[in-house]
């Protein structure tokens, strides 16, 4: 497993050979001009996970895995990298949207509900950084 960070950005958008299909639109433009900070996941040259996060407002955007990495702990890795960037970066306070099947791994880590949903539907949780 190898995880690649900081700013990977375009690497994300080329096609592989398997024709995965990767972020794009807005989300893809933020990643590539380093609005969106973040890491990758890659197993035997595969990505199976990434996540990122808006390096101007705390909010974690993204953290995505094939589900043959679920259960594993690479999520928590990647989302650890993430928060421990943000608070390094002087954050103290994150958020994010939390589907409903995320909900208990988001929990686990210590994310707290905050009353509010999103557009979308998803809960909004925070995480308040020491």
């Amino acid at each position: 497993m190898e995880i690649r960070g900081g700013n990977p950005g375009k690497r994300l958008f080329r096609s592989d050979a398997a024709g995965t299909r990767h972020p794009g639109g807005q989300l893809g433009e933020d990643i590539g001009d380093g609005s969106f900070p973040g890491y990758i996941c890659c197993v035997d040259g595969r990505m199976a996970g990434y996540c990122f996060g808006d390096s101007g407002s705390g909010e974690i955007v993204v953290l995505a895995l094939l589900p043959e990495y679920e259960g594993q702990g690479t999520g928590k890795t990647l989302l650890g990298l993430m928060v421990e960037d943000f608070r390094q970066a002087g954050f103290t306070r994150l958020f994010l949207g939390c589907a409903a099947r995320s909900h208990g791994f988001c929990r686990h880590l210590g994310w707290k509900p905050t009353g509010h949903i999103d557009d979308l539907g998803d809960e909004i949780l925070d995480l308040a950084l020491a």
